[in-house]
């Protein structure tokens, strides 16, 4: 629409109206200002001459277009482009008790939850990476701990981390990454990363969380980290028993 021998303020109404309306078009005003207006993108500021020539070239102006992808489209693009994507999405949806793999099946907040949840994984993988090659390159950990990655397994030892904790013969995480006089209990765990016997409740969890983070400096900052992030404070005990399974299945103690 060219507007023809419309006004000054008819034109300014019919732009402000089609930035309201048309993103694709507010797109092009914003490159037509940029262009020829002098980055000036107040209609008001600029005379009818100026106003009327968008309209006349408007069609001309190319600018990126825009679709508008919600998060369960965004899965589903991650998981057609990513298998780690996909299994990862898949089993966290399995351990929150999710019934669906179709992310358009679950509400929004289950999806932001999942990000969340995987961002931190990925965080943690990398922080743990960080410590197993500090260990082995001062011939700590008597388990082993080669390998960084998910399903990455050593082979000394005869360890693995399969995302979940340790699978040992030595039992798991002892030796240097606790110092001499800070050895882990394990009669009352498998592989220090799960209870032989999977206590129950909130308080079980608080505990867990507790025992993490005397385990190192590392594991304390990680629960820091979590609890910047998902609440306030840094006490267990004033978060949701779901917020304390999440960050234990992601630190591999649960």
């Amino acid at each position: 629409m060219a507007y023809v021998g419309a006004s000054h303020e008819e034109l300014v109404a019919a732009i402000k109206d089609l930035q309201r309306s048309d993103p694709e078009a507010k797109e092009q005003w914003i490159k037509y200002c940029a262009t020829q207006g002098a980055g000036m993108r107040d209609p008001t500021k600029h005379d009818a001459e100026f106003l009327q020539n968008f309209f006349n070239i408007r069609e001309t102006i190319e600018v990126p277009v825009h679709t508008d992808m919600g998060l369960a489209e965004l899965f589903k693009e991650a998981q057609r482009a990513s298998p780690g994507f996909k299994q990862a999405w898949s089993a966290y949806r399995s351990s929150m008790g999710g019934k669906y793999d179709d992310p358009a099946k679950h509400d929004e907040s289950f999806l932001v939850s999942a990000l969340e949840f995987l961002g931190q994984a990925a965080c943690a993988n990398m922080t743990m990476g960080r410590m197993c090659s500090e260990m082995m390159g001062k011939g700590g950990g008597k388990g082993g701990c080669k390998g960084s990655g998910w399903g990455a397994s050593s082979g000394e030892g005869g360890s693995s981390w399969g995302g979940g904790g340790w699978d040992s013969g030595s039992n798991g995480w002892e030796g240097d990454i606790y110092g001499p006089n800070k050895r882990r209990r394990t009669e009352s765990w498998n592989g220090g990363g799960s209870w032989n016997q999977p206590p129950q409740g909130k308080q079980a969890l608080v505990d867990q969380v507790k025992a993490f983070q005397r385990s190192g400096e590392e594991q304390k900052q990680a629960w820091w980290a979590y609890a910047a992030r998902n609440g306030e404070g840094k006490d267990p005990n004033r978060f949701e028993e779901r917020q304390l399974h999440e960050f234990l299945v992601m630190q591999g103690w649960a």
